[in-house]
């Protein structure tokens, strides 16, 4: 009878093992996908932003004296943006505006503006890759977002600076378990925002790292991204799993310590050996 017991008792230790297991794994994916979410809205949120001045300003009519104005209250009504830029549909500059007169525009190359054009003529949004300030050593995006006018015909585009710093709070602000993290990485592995800032302005690249390695692999979205045990970017075992956000081309990645992740499921083996073990016990002494 007991080692009847021991045998189907051990059969269920495990099944309850994978079940739980399997939990975890689904309420970490859960927790990423909330993380890429926010992440996702803050770019989203200053695309709109754009779109809504250019409409309400009257932009695509071109009044002179009138765009400079309008470009240098979107400082006021958004910190993270640091330059901006009005274009018509030939390509040719309306009016700039900056935070300080020290501030170029360097990346806005003839390249990238027939780039940008090339995209956001057809309604949609364009997001540049990352690069970082020669000064300030912050990361930094260049967006941009159509002109038109009520018909809905393009004439032109306004192109914002974004700085990435202000993403850093909303990154250190998420809560992921306990003690668990999230970071942001580009599709190069370049750390874009993490609470310790210091790896961020050192341009920390994480192509070490096995589920930074994975979305760097992986442009077409194709690989199960499903939570597992692996190194982690403070060099800790953690459950990690990671969710791409499309647009802009990047990837959040959350961690948890695995005695955090596993607690529950170590927590339920232990109660389930105790009573198997009373159980045995209680049998061989009936038998």
């Amino acid at each position: 009878s007991a080692v009847v017991l021991f045998i189907t008792n051990g059969l269920n230790l495990y099944n309850t093992y994978r079940t739980n297991r399997e939990i975890v794994v689904g309420q970490q994916q859960l927790i990423a996908k909330e993380a890429a979410e926010a992440v996702k809205v803050f770019v989203q949120k200053k695309l709109i932003t754009l779109r809504v001045s250019a409409v309400a300003g009257e932009l695509e009519k071109h009044s002179s004296g009138r765009e400079r104005t309008i470009l240098e209250k979107l400082f006021g009504q958004e910190p993270s943006f640091r330059q901006l830029v009005l274009v018509n549909d030939q390509g040719r500059d309306i009016a700039k505006a900056a935070r300080s007169v020290q501030q170029d525009l360097k990346q806005l190359t003839p390249g990238l503006r027939n780039q940008i054009f090339s995209q956001v003529r057809y309604g949609e949004n364009y997001i540049s890759p990352v690069y970082i300030n020669e000064s300030t050593f912050e990361p930094m995006v260049l967006i941009a977002t159509p002109v038109q006018n009520v018909l809905g015909d393009f004439k032109g585009t306004i192109i914002a600076e974004l700085n990435l710093k202000f993403m850093w709070n909303l990154v250190d602000a998420l809560e992921i378990g306990n003690e668990g993290l999230a970071y942001v990485v580009d599709r190069n592995g370049d750390l874009l925002a993490f609470h310790d800032v210091g790896l961020v302005l050192k341009g920390e690249n994480l192509k070490r790292l096995e589920k930074v390695k994975q979305f760097i692999n992986d442009p077409d979205g194709v690989l199960e991204r499903k939570a597992n045990v692996t190194r982690g970017i403070k060099g800790t075992r953690v459950v990690s799993t990671y969710v791409p956000l499309s647009v802009p081309d990047w990837a959040v990645v959350v961690e948890m310590p695995i005695t955090e992740a596993y607690s529950s499921v170590v927590g339920n083996f232990i109660f389930s050996l105790v009573i198997t073990g009373l159980t045995l016990v209680l049998a061989i002494l009936i038998g």
